[in-house]
């Protein structure tokens, strides 16, 4: 009673714990996820408290397990919303864990890859020596407006189709269709999904076999672009000839142009077969081209020499039985008021 001068007894551990529960059950715990995004708590159940010490009364900490519900990932225990809720001020709380095969990677998956010796990665000091020298010599123009294009292939067998968008959209070619908001204003922009036509075959024999060159010059072609197709083996060309389609589409002009090359994986000793990239820049020290590969999942931009690419460039496509190689693609000449060049 509140007239006894005596302190109250300490309540026992399961009292204390009915307590607690009671206390959170009373609580809005959904709004309590507005302070930590859509996360919303259930209570589950209330975990005992480790008994007390014999000959003291002290209650112990009480702990409550919740489980974290997250319409965006149920499973994972990376989750950001994790890190929030610990910063809670209130009763200590414990999320369950997902279970123990959701803790580890998947099997048969990948990710990504560490890049071969021979490379040189864009983002090592020795790859932003090499661009910061070709930037000094010119030879790095490119690589500007096909970094802003810079996409990943969005199927596995979209290299092709990835390479052809970002050259269109950095070329600036209008595809006059509309890609998303068509209530809205409407945007025009170029996706994977926009170049197949009657001619290149249908998008799910592309997701399956991938694109060939000549597929690839196809749709360029009929979607506003002009398209030079080389091989290593077409008559007059050679490594030469291949450093110097480089070289002229990594300096700045009034009509730019970008370089896609088709080389095989492996001639470089990667994983893979087939593959499709363009240049954005030439390092002339170490005889070298800068590749930005979309598949950014895979491997990152990198350097490598030229006449190692074009001996990649030489290894038979067993689809057409014939040389890969590469491809000078602009902007077609009745498209190129189109295109507005920035150099400031």
């Amino acid at each position: 009673p509140p007239w006894c001068p005596r302190t109250p007894r300490q309540p026992t551990t399961r009292f204390s714990n009915r307590l607690m529960l009671l206390q959170l059950q009373r609580r809005s715990l959904p709004s309590r996820s507005t302070s930590i995004g859509p996360v919303r708590y259930h209570l589950t159940r209330a975990i005992a408290a480790d008994p007390p010490s014999v000959g003291t009364s002290k209650t112990t900490t009480t702990n409550v397990t919740t489980q974290r519900m997250c319409s965006a990932c149920r499973s994972r225990h990376t989750c950001s919303f994790l890190k929030k809720a610990e910063m809670h001020t209130g009763p200590r709380i414990a999320f369950n864990q997902p279970d123990v095969h959701t803790a580890y990677a998947p099997e048969r998956s990948h990710h990504q890859r560490t890049l071969p010796d021979g490379l040189v990665a864009f983002k090592g000091s020795e790859g932003r020596r090499r661009f910061a020298k070709s930037m000094e010599a010119g030879h790095a123009e490119a690589y500007f407006p096909l970094s802003e294009q810079f996409v990943t292939q969005s199927e596995v067998a979209f290299c092709g189709l990835a390479s052809l968008t970002m050259c269109m959209n950095a070329l600036r070619v209008d595809p006059l269709r509309i890609w998303k908001d068509a209530q809205g204003p409407g945007w025009r922009w170029w996706t994977d999904e926009m170049f197949p036509t009657e001619c290149s075959g249908s998008m799910e024999r592309l997701r399956s076999e991938g694109v060939t060159m000549d597929q690839f010059h196809v749709m360029a072609m009929a979607n506003g672009a002009q398209v030079s197709m080389r091989r290593p083996t077409d008559h007059g060309e050679s490594l030469s000839s291949f450093r110097d389609a480089v070289i002229h589409a990594s300096k700045l002009s009034a009509r730019p142009a970008f370089v896609v090359v088709s080389f095989c994986r492996s001639s470089l000793g990667q994983t893979g077969g087939g593959h499709f990239s363009p240049i954005a820049g030439y390092h002339a020290e170490s005889d070298s081209v800068l590749v930005l590969d979309v598949a950014r999942f895979k491997y990152p931009p990198y350097w490598v020499p030229v006449a190692k690419l074009y001996e990649a460039c030489l290894a038979v496509d067993p689809i057409t039985d014939r040389a890969r190689g590469w491809f000078v693609v602009t902007v077609a000449e009745h498209l190129r008021h189109t295109f507005a060049s920035d150099t400031s």
